[in-house]
């Protein structure tokens, strides 16, 4: 199945471009696929790890506890670090 990803910095650079689509099996999870990006790309290993990676995928936020929810063809997953403001 392919699965679009959308990284904003600093994971765009890590992962070599900031819109990727890669073909993942059936059944591939939230955590598969940040594993799976982090043996591809090393350098998204220690950013993806060392800072706060937050995940949406179709446009829902995913909790450290949705990291098992299983991903579907077509999915958007976004990459980005959280968001401040004032």
């Amino acid at each position: 199945m392919r699965i679009k990803i959308k990284a904003l910095r600093p994971f765009k650079e890590a992962l070599g471009a900031g819109d990727l689509e890669v073909e993942r099996p059936e059944g591939e999870t939230v955590e598969g696929l940040i594993r799976y990006l982090i043996e591809e790309h090393p350098d998204f290993g220690p950013q993806a790890l060392d800072v706060t990676l937050n995940i949406m995928v179709s446009g829902m936020p995913v909790g450290e506890h949705d990291l098992g929810r299983s991903l579907e063809d077509g999915d958007e997953v976004m990459l980005f670090m959280p968001l401040a403001g004032g």
